[in-house]
């Protein structure tokens, strides 16, 4: 079956029972609305919610060859390779040095040709590891191959492992790194995760973090999974999906969203005793 459809009393409802049953989440799938809900008048005439549930056609069928632009909307590229991982199949025999050595090649002449497009001259070195292929980029342009927050180096990554995938037919993770760029990062958003889980502690409040790809939210989770005064937990869908701090001393159900804070220390008001405007 090419598609699922199903009813609810709402939309979301209709959606949650055919994700239920085709075990796949929201963002796997294309959703048609086909009929709204309505409560009628006075009990009568009443009508469900119908929807059309489809899922999306297989990650690979997007990589036609080392030409692909890196210019992915967010919407479409998932922001991670672990998302693409769902949709491929699974690699029962463990991976061989041949099949890693494969990878290695692929993933060099994918990367290099892409930059040689791109106009940005990179040096390219590699290493085999127990996680797969880590590849290091250096050259002048640094900022143009990390992007906006490390978004043009994830649809990078996310492309080199599509090829990869493409030329082997294996799962082989592959991490690309621009002169250390990922550990600075992760450092980053470790300081980050602790210090408004220290403000969420402090307010009583929850604290929204900014969205986030799903490598990212994993090392805030794991950055405070220690922590025995709060939770993490993730809402939302992606590529918006945010990490959201829920301390045990929740006072406050309203939430404070972490740009606000943000924006706040880079204003200049460094007094911790005044929380900041909650945003309606």
């Amino acid at each position: 079956m090419d598609y699922l459809e199903r009813a609810g009393k709402t939309v979301e409802e209709a959606i949650s029972a055919a994700l239920a049953e085709l075990k796949l989440e929201r963002s796997d799938v294309d959703v048609e609305v086909l009929e709204a809900p309505s409560k009628g008048f006075l009990g009568f005439g009443q009508k469900l919610a119908r929807v059309r549930v489809s899922p999306k056609a297989p990650e690979e069928d997007l990589l036609e060859g080392f030409s692909i632009s890196l210019s992915l909307d967010p919407e479409e590229k998932k922001n991670s390779f672990d998302k693409a991982e769902k949709n491929w199949r699974r690699d029962e025999a463990p991976l061989t040095q041949e099949i890693l050595s494969a990878a290695e090649k692929t993933a060099l002449e994918f990367v290099q040709d892409v930059a040689q497009k791109m106009g940005v001259p990179v040096e390219v070195s590699s290493e085999l590891n127990d996680q797969g292929v880590y590849i290091t980029l250096t050259g002048d342009h640094k900022g143009i191959l990390i992007g906006k927050r490390g978004q043009t180096l994830d649809s990078f990554q996310y492309l080199t492992g599509l090829a990869v995938y493409r030329a082997t037919g294996h799962r082989v993770r592959i991490t690309l790194d621009v002169e250390g760029y990922r550990e600075r990062r992760k450092e980053t958003l470790e300081n980050l995760a602790r210090r408004f889980a220290n403000q969420a502690v402090e307010w009583g409040s929850k604290i929204i973090l900014e969205p986030m790809n799903p490598h990212e939210r994993r090392l805030i989770h794991v950055a405070l999974q220690e922590d025995d005064r709060l939770k993490t937990s993730s809402e939302g869908e992606e590529p918006f999906r945010k990490v959201v701090i829920i301390p045990n001393n929740l006072k406050n159900e309203q939430p404070i969203y972490a740009e606000n804070l943000q924006r706040r220390n880079r204003d200049g008001d460094s007094g911790r005793d005044r929380r900041p405007e909650r945003r309606f």
